[in-house]
């Protein structure tokens, strides 16, 4: 089992803020972190980004948003952002023609899950790189919406991977959460999911590089701090530098109160690759889950997918995990696909 390198600490109870919330304010967080920034690679970062068709998924997401920013600086030749809610797609589109007026970016109202749309779209662009960044992410919501977790998380990146290799895509960048490295609930276990989709599918063509970059939550109050300009700088980084199949974790050199931070800026961050052998998977019983998966989903059948979460994440137990929610009994409504 691989996991992230951090210095253990003891937890203390939670406080509310005494300091100012200053953004914008870079020296103001060097100060608390006595860390200076770490060089960003801007050569190959606009090397990989200069004059490319890009596509972003959870365009209007507070990681996907700020992808875009940072893809926008680097001059593509067009930017498509997806996202399914609308008003925050409406904001995203009134910002960006501001801030970046000679950008070509197209906007579109998108469910990830939406097989048809998601083909439409990349037909139509035909785009050379893909950041999917789309996911459910509220820990404590997720857990009693585990249909809606799976259908989003892993069946919407299962959408996106096959459509990005049908239509040949380049590179598909998945942006996962450090909490897939030992998943200790629905939302983290789903993600674990998103990710073996992506690796599995790497090794089975060479049309498309998939590759994965894990970076901090911040809805823990005490945890590892990233801020998000800094983290989709590292993203880009992380494409530029990807043959295919890696995954790669932001490493955090120590756990920051978000709370006394008060979501400031710091830039002293740095990529590390991990091997692959917790995302391994053998691709047709991967498929032959994901149909499965997508059946208890239509039938909604809770304790299936229940099941296949425990089989496709063995350290997460649903029925063990002090998260679990139970879930009343339903028959089984699986149709019979063999009829006498």
């Amino acid at each position: 089992m691989l996991l992230l390198k951090r210095r253990q600490t003891k937890q203390r109870p939670l406080k509310k803020s005494v300091l100012p919330v200053r953004a914008d304010s870079t020296e103001y967080t060097k100060e608390l972190l006595n860390q200076d920034p770490v060089p960003l690679d801007w050569f190959a970062m606009k090397t990989a980004i200069n004059n490319k068709v890009i596509l972003v998924t959870g365009a209007a997401g507070s990681i996907g948003a700020e992808i875009c920013r940072q893809i926008a600086k680097l001059r593509p030749k067009i930017l498509i952002a997806l996202d399914y809610a609308e008003s925050n797609l409406s904001a995203l589109q009134q910002e960006m023609q501001t801030t970046f007026p000679i950008i070509q970016v197209h906007y579109h109202l998108i469910n990830i899950q939406d097989k048809c749309a998601i083909m439409q779209v990349l037909q139509t662009y035909k785009p050379e790189l893909m950041f999917h960044a789309a996911a459910y992410k509220d820990i404590m919501l997720l857990q009693t919406e585990i249909r809606e977790a799976v259908q989003n998380n892993v069946l919407g990146t299962y959408n996106l991977a096959l459509a990005a290799v049908q239509h040949q895509v380049k590179n598909f960048i998945l942006v996962s959460t450090d909490e897939a490295a030992k998943p200790q609930n629905i939302m983290s276990a789903t993600k674990r999911i998103a990710e073996i989709i992506c690796h599995s599918l790497n090794q089975q063509q060479s049309t498309t590089k998939f590759t994965t970059v894990r970076f901090g939550d911040l809805q823990d109050t005490l945890h590892f701090f990233m801020f998000l300009q800094n983290a989709a700088q590292l993203i880009l980084q992380a494409l530029a530098i990807s043959y295919g199949g890696e995954t790669f974790v932001l490493d955090l050199d120590k756990p920051i109160d978000i709370t006394l931070l008060a979501l400031t800026q710091t830039s002293n961050r740095k990529i590390l690759q991990i091997p692959p052998q917790e995302c391994q998977y053998q691709w047709q019983k991967l498929v032959t889950f994901l149909e499965q998966i997508e059946v208890c989903c239509q039938i909604y059948n809770i304790n299936s997918l229940q099941a296949f979460i425990n089989e496709l994440v063995p350290e997460y137990n649903t029925t063990t995990s002090t998260n679990y929610i139970p879930v009343i009994e339903t028959p089984d409504l699986t149709p019979d696909l063999n009829p006498a």
